[in-house]
Order: C-alpha cells, then sequence, then structure tokens
C-alpha cells in the first residue's frame, strides 16, 4: 500500500499495499483503549503487482509492532510468480496517542460512514533494505544505487537502496472492520485514507 511505501521515502515511507485514496472531516470520539485487535498477518496488492505482508504482534511498551516483506509479481495484480522479494531489517512500533471520528468511504464500499481511527504515533527502527531473486543486478543508475530485475519479457521495476535508514517518529491513523485493516496519513488537520489491507 502507500502508506508503506510512504514510509519508506520518508526514511521508512508506510509501506505499499492494496489501497486508494480519500479524505474526510474529522471530529472528537473514543476508541478502544488497546491496538490489540490489529494483531495479525495482512495483506495487499496494487496494480502493478507488488503484494505487501504486514505481520503486526504485541509489543513491550502496550502499543503493535509490524514488519513488512515486499513480493513483486511477474505480473498485474499479483498474478504469475514471485520474481524479486523486498526484506526489511527494520521495523515499525504504533503507539495509541487518542481517537477522532472520521467520515469516509472505507474500499471497497463507495459510501461513507461514520467510523473511530485510533491515532498512533508511528516509531520507525534504524535498519536497511534488501532485494533478492534470479537476474537482479545491484547498480547505480540515473545517481542512485538501485536493485532492478525484469518482471517479464516487456516490464522491468527498479528499487532504489537508500543505505541505512534513520529512526523517525510521525503521527497516523488506523482502523479496522476485523477483515481489513486501513491505514491513514495525517498531515496538520488533514487524515486521508492511504491504502488497506486484508487479513489472512
Amino acid at each position: 500500500m502507500k502508506f508503506l511505501s510512504s514510509l519508506a521515502i520518508a526514511s521508512i515511507a508506510i509501506l505499499s499495499g492494496c489501497g486508494g485514496g480519500g479524505s474526510g472531516s474529522s471530529g472528537t470520539s473514543q476508541a478502544a483503549p488497546t491496538l490489540s485487535q490489529y494483531v495479525g498477518t495482512w495483506q495487499g496488492c496494487n496494480g502493478p503487482g507488488n503484494r505487501d505482508t504486514v505481520t503486526i504482534s504485541a509489543a513491550a511498551n502496550g502499543g503493535v509492532d509490524a514488519k513488512l516483506l515486499t513480493e513483486y509479481f511477474s505480473n498485474d495484480n499479483c498474478t504469475g510468480g514471485v520474481v524479486a522479494t523486498q526484506t526489511r531489517t527494520w521495523g515499525l512500533n504504533f503507539t495509541r496517542t487518542g481517537t477522532q471520528s472520521l467520515s469516509v468511504a472505507l474500499p471497497p464500499s463507495t459510501s461513507a460512514s461514520q467510523i473511530a481511527l485510533d491515532n498512533v504515533s508511528v516509531a520507525t527502527s534504524i535498519g536497511s533494505d534488501s532485494v533478492t531473486g534470479t537476474g537482479i543486478t545491484h547498480d547505480s543508475r540515473f545517481g542512485k544505487l538501485q536493485w532492478c530485475f525484469a518482471r517479464n519479457a516487456s516490464s522491468t521495476t527498479c528499487v532504489d537502496d537508500v543505505g541505512q535508514r534513520a529512526a523517525s517518529v510521525f503521527p497516523a491513523a488506523m482502523y479496522t472492520s476485523g477483515v481489513n485493516l486501513y491505514l491513514f496519513t495525517i498531515s496538520g488537520t488533514t487524515v486521508k485514507l492511504d491504502g488497506y489491507y486484508s487479513k489472512i
């Protein structure tokens, strides 16, 4: 989803899975006192064929920890074979900071409804990325160090190697229907749906 990508780019950047965009009006509400409802394994696929797996577990600080894995498929919509896998030595820690209500359409629905979001502080640990697979090159292109690989005969994908990622902290929000996990970015007073995953 884009949230993962945004995390990675922002020196984390959250995570690229399946998802759409959307925003809505927010207000004060009351939500669950813990983040235990998010524990589990979630997956999302975006159009170009990248499938993100987010594994969330209980954390010692009372929040939850998340680890990310990205698989790159040979065809769109995560079909065909996996040609490359991206792993991270860094992880994410989510701690709950409050709650708010938001009117938003949660995919796959196109109708807006009022939901209670968990506001969170997201902390990323120091670490790096690695891409493995058959036929992967790791060299400098256009002034950037990248891993590149052919998805199929007509499509090549490159992933930036940014080296060691610094630790980072930023605000976000999350919500689960029990079946889907929705991640929201927060910029000032704007809350935007950035992507979602399905529980597996």
